[in-house]
C-alpha cells in the first residue's frame, strides 16, 4: 500500500517513503520518484517500480519475480509489460536498474521458439478471408499510392529512380528467385523456416548484426548464394570486381565476408548450408530436400 498521510483539514498527502516530500496526489509522488533518480548524482531514489516492491511491498515488481517471468518462464518483454499491466519502457528501466541480462535478437528468436514452438509463413491475402477482402479494396486506382497526396510528383520521382536502377542493375538474373525456389520446396514438404533470420555479434564496442537469408527448423542456416553477387568462385578470381549498388568490391572481399557470417553461425551453435545458384538450378525439388534434411539429421523429411 502506498504511504497516504491524513492531515487536519482532511487533505490526504502521499508521502515518499525516501525522501518524506509529501504530495496531495498520487500521480505526483510517482512523478517525483521517478524524475529524482533521473537527476540525483547519488541515485538516492529508485525506478518507481522498484519503489512499488521495495517500500510498498509489491511482490509483483521485485527481482526474483521479473527473472522469473522473464527466464524461467521465457516470456518477451511486451508480455511481461502487458501481464503486469505497465508501460514496456518503465519495465525495462526496472530490469536494468536490477542488471537482469536481456536478449539479443538472435537469443530472443530462440526464446521465442523454444516457447511457442516454430512457425511457418501462415495465411497470406491469398487465403485468410479477412485479409483476400481488405486487398482486394485496394487494388487498382483505390491502391493509397494513387488516392494519396501529390500523386504525380511521387510518380515522377518514382520513375526517376526506376530508371537509375535499371542502369545499374546486374541482368545476369532475378536475385531472388532462388530464395523463392527454396521457400516452395520447403513449403511443399512441411519443412519450418524462418526468412531473414538475425544474429548479432559484438565488434569495435558495437553491436552488429547479420541476416541469413533462411533459419531452417531451428537448427540449420541456409544461404542462397547467386553466381554474380556472391562472386561465384568458378567465374571469378581473387581480383574480380563485382558491381554491387554502384559500387566496386572485389571479389575476395565477398568471400572474406561470407566466410565471417558462415563462422558466426557454427559459433553460435547452428548447422549452415550453402547453395550456389550454379549448382541449385540443377538440382530437383527432392535433391534439395534430401540435401536439407541430411544436414537436419534426425529430422522426419
Amino acid at each position: 500500500m502506498p504511504a497516504v498521510l491524513f492531515l487536519a483539514g482532511g487533505i490526504i498527502m502521499n508521502k515518499c517513503k525516501i525522501c518524506g516530500k509529501e504530495f496531495n496526489k498520487r500521480v505526483s509522488l510517482e512523478r517525483h520518484i521517478t524524475s529524482s533518480y533521473g537527476k540525483e548524482k547519488k541515485k538516492n531514489h529508485c525506478p518507481i517500480l522498484v519503489y512499488k516492491w521495495k517500500y510498498e511491498k509489491d511482490d509483483r515488481f521485485s527481482k526474483k519475480n521479473l527473472i522469473k517471468m522473464y527466464v524461467k518462464e521465457k516470456k518477451s518483454t511486451p508480455m511481461m509489460s502487458q501481464e503486469l499491466e505497465v508501460n514496456k519502457k518503465t519495465l525495462l528501466d526496472t530490469m536494468h536498474y536490477y542488471q537482469i541480462k536481456m536478449r539479443n535478437v538472435s537469443e530472443a528468436s530462440k526464446n521465442q521458439i523454444e516457447r511457442d514452438g516454430l512457425w511457418n509463413k501462415g495465411l497470406t491475402k491469398y487465403d485468410h478471408p479477412a485479409i483476400m477482402s481488405y486487398a482486394k479494396q485496394r487494388e487498382g486506382l483505390n491502391n493509397p499510392f494513387y488516392t494519396a497526396p501529390n500523386f504525380e510528383k511521387r510518380k515522377k520521382r518514382n520513375l526517376k529512380i526506376l530508371k537509375k536502377a535499371w542502369k545499374s542493375f546486374n541482368r545476369n538474373r532475378n536475385p531472388k528467385s532462388t530464395e523463392k525456389r527454396m521457400a516452395k520446396i520447403l513449403d511443399q514438404n512441411s519443412i519450418y523456416y524462418i526468412r531473414n533470420f538475425s544474429l548479432s555479434y559484438y565488434e569495435n564496442g558495437k553491436t552488429k548484426w547479420r541476416l541469413f537469408d533462411f533459419f531452417v527448423d531451428g537448427k540449420l542456416l541456409v544461404e542462397m548464394n547467386g553466381n554474380y553477387f556472391h562472386a561465384n568462385p568458378e567465374f571469378y578470381d581473387a581480383k574480380s570486381e563485382i558491381i554491387i549498388s554502384s559500387k566496386k568490391r572485389k571479389a575476395k572481399d565477398i568471400w572474406d565476408y561470407d566466410a565471417k557470417k558462415m563462422q558466426l553461425g557454427i559459433d553460435s551453435g547452428y548447422e549452415t548450408l550453402v547453395f550456389w545458384e550454379k549448382d541449385f538450378v540443377e538440382m530437383s525439388d527432392e535433391e534439395v530436400k534430401d540435401r536439407i534434411c541430411k544436414k537436419l539429421g534426425e529430422f522426419k523429411c
